[in-house]
C-alpha cells in the first residue's frame, strides 16, 4: 500500500551526524500548485500521493483515500531540493485522454511519485479556472528513465497544458524553469523540519544539524598560542530547532565570544524527537578555530 511504501522510503533517509555544516544549498523556490482533495468528512485535505487513480490525502487522523477521485489546485510558492531534468516529452496518444512518453532524470530515487497536467478550462458561465488531471503513481530511480504517463481526462486541450512531477504533495522543480530562485535558509529549514518529523513518526530521533556555519575569526581575536585552539559551546536547542540558550564552557576572550555569538545565534537544528514529539536537547559542541 502507499502508506507503507511512503513511510519505508522516508525511513531510508540517511542520518546526519552532529557536525558543523550547511546542507541547504540545493533548495530552490518557485511557483507551483497546492493540491487538495476531499475526504470522507467532506473537507479538503492536502493530496500527498495517488493510489490507483484516487488521490491519497493527509487528514488529522492520518493518511486516507479521497472520496471524489480528483484534486483541486491553488497557486502557491514551493521550496524543494528535489528536481527533474526532462530531456524529451512526446504525446503518444489522445485516445481517452492523454498519454505522454517522458524521458527524464530525477535528483533522488523516490517511490510513489505522480504527475499532473495543469490547464485552463472554461465553465458554463464563461469563467475560466485552472484544472488538472493526474497520472497513476510511479517510481523515480535517480537515473535517466523513460516513463509512460496516462491522464484520463478528455478535457485536456491539445497543446495548452503543463506537466508537473510531484512527490508527497510537493512539486519537484524542473531545472529548465526560468523562475527558480535560491531558497532562504529559513525556507529550506521549514521543508527539512517537516520531512524530519514525518520521517520519525511516533518514534525517537537524535538531534541533527541543519545550518551551523561559523565565521572564521581574525587572528587578533585568537589567543597567541601554539598549535590548535578550540572552544566548547554548551547549547540548549528548543523543540523548534533553534538555539534557545548557549554558553562557553572554557575561558574565552569577550571579543571572541561576541564574534562567535553572531554565528551561533542563527544556528538551526532538526530537533531531537521523543515518542513523536520534538523535545529540548542540551549538547556541547567543540569549535576548532585554529
Amino acid at each position: 500500500m502507499f502508506t507503507t511504501r511512503c513511510k519505508s522510503l522516508l525511513l531510508c533517509l540517511l542520518a546526519v551526524t552532529l557536525s558543523l555544516q550547511l546542507v541547504d544549498g540545493a533548495f530552490k523556490s518557485f511557483s507551483s500548485w497546492k493540491l487538495t482533495s476531499k475526504g470522507s468528512d467532506d473537507q479538503w485535505h492536502p493530496a500527498v500521493g495517488i493510489n490507483g487513480y484516487k488521490p491519497v490525502i493527509m487528514t488529522d487522523e492520518g493518511l486516507g483515500i479521497s472520496t471524489n477521485g480528483w484534486m483541486r489546485c491553488a497557486p502557491t510558492r514551493t521550496v524543494n531540493d528535489q528536481f527533474v531534468k526532462i530531456s524529451s516529452l512526446e504525446t503518444v496518444s489522445r485516445d481517452n485522454g492523454l498519454t505522454l512518453e517522458v524521458k527524464l532524470q530525477s535528483s533522488h530515487a523516490l517511490e510513489d511519485a505522480f504527475a499532473i497536467v495543469s490547464f485552463l478550462l472554461t465553465a458554463p458561465n464563461g469563467n475560466t479556472f485552472m484544472a488538472n488531471n493526474h497520472s497513476p503513481a510511479f517510481n523515480l530511480t535517480g537515473e535517466e528513465q523513460v516513463l509512460r504517463l496516462n491522464f484520463r481526462s478528455t478535457k485536456i486541450p491539445e497543446d495548452d497544458w503543463m506537466l508537473h512531477i510531484y512527490h508527497l504533495g510537493k512539486e519537484l522543480y524542473n531545472v529548465d524553469r526560468t523562475d527558480l530562485r535560491d531558497a532562504t535558509v529559513e525556507e529550506a529549514f521549514a521543508v527539512q523540519l517537516d520531512r524530519h518529523l514525518f520521517n520519525v513518526g511516533a518514534g525517537d530521533s537524535p538531534l541533527r544539524p541543519f545550518h551551523t556555519p561559523v565565521s572564521k575569526p581574525e587572528d587578533n581575536l585568537l589567543p597567541a598560542t601554539e598549535g590548535t585552539y578550540s572552544v566548547n559551546v554548551k547549547l540548549v536547542i528548543g523543540p523548534d530547532g533553534q538555539v534557545s540558550n548557549y554558553s562557553f564552557e572554557d575561558s574565552v576572550p569577550e571579543a571572541l565570544q561576541a564574534h562567535l555569538s553572531e554565528s551561533i545565534e542563527d544556528w538551526l537544528f532538526l530537533p531531537a524527537v521523543k515518542l513523536g514529539q520534538p523535545v529540548e536537547k542540551r549538547v556541547v559542541i567543540p569549535l576548532k578555530l585554529k
